[in-house]
């Protein structure tokens, strides 16, 4: 998550939540539809009016830079409109936005209410694309839906990992890790070095033990021990 996407959608964040992670509607959706409007209502219209000198006397050149004024004004509201519709994870909910510039739609499912997560793939090339459906299955056969989204396996381990405990729980940082194993690498040695000296104590008696035995079954041994 970008910095841009934490200060723009952590107004939509509910009070006392921490905001996890934004999942946007995948960039080719609105790819597609802009080629359609920019081949569609830019190119032929351009052509035809300035390759077709009737079409070009009937129609006033301000009146064309009127068209050309709102057709690039509907392309800027279809992104705004893409970028807006995302599901914003916190640390204890999944909230769905759905905003324009005329209006705004939230809707959140808590954790507890989600019976499982399920992810539908439509084709080849949404596999290549990384582009599937999310859906949540809430309690009472519910389902919430986010169409079109990109990467949503990220989506439901973040999701997964949230509802079982806030990321920092779950999370062992490289510097925590490194002291955890430093501390096992002592325990091991000490553990192993008394091991060791107890073997080496108990294999010195014994070695002792069968010499001694050894020289008093010999006939020219003398006892010095008296």
């Amino acid at each position: 998550m970008n910095k841009f996407d934490s200060d723009f959608f952590k107004k939509y964040v509910p009070e006392g939540q921490e905001l996890l992670h934004i999942i946007h509607i995948h960039p080719i959706v609105i790819l597609q539809n802009l080629i359609v409007e920019l081949a569609l209502l830019l190119a032929l219209p351009i052509y035809f009016y300035y390759s077709s000198s009737t079409i070009h006397d009937k129609i006033p050149f301000w009146r064309f830079e009127i068209y050309l004024f709102l057709l690039f004004s509907k392309i800027i509201y279809d992104i705004f409109n893409w970028y807006n519709d995302v599901w914003i994870i916190t640390n204890s909910a999944v909230v769905a936005l759905d905003r324009s510039m005329l209006k705004s739609k939230t809707e959140s499912v808590n954790f507890e209410n989600i019976e499982w997560l399920g992810v539908d793939e439509n084709g080849l090339m949404d596999k290549l694309l990384k582009k599937w459906w999310l859906v949540i299955h809430k309690i009472w056969e519910e389902e919430f839906l986010l169409e079109d989204c990109i990467n949503p396996y990220k989506a439901i381990d973040i999701i997964e990992q949230a509802s079982s405990g806030t990321p920092e729980e779950n999370n062992i940082t490289e510097e925590r890790f490194n002291m955890i194993l430093e501390a096992l690498s002592w325990v091991v040695w000490d553990h192993e070095k008394e091991k060791f000296s107890k073997s080496y104590k108990d294999k010195k008696d014994e070695i002792k033990k069968k010499v001694i035995e050894n020289a008093e079954k010999s006939e020219w041994t003398v006892d010095l021990r008296e």
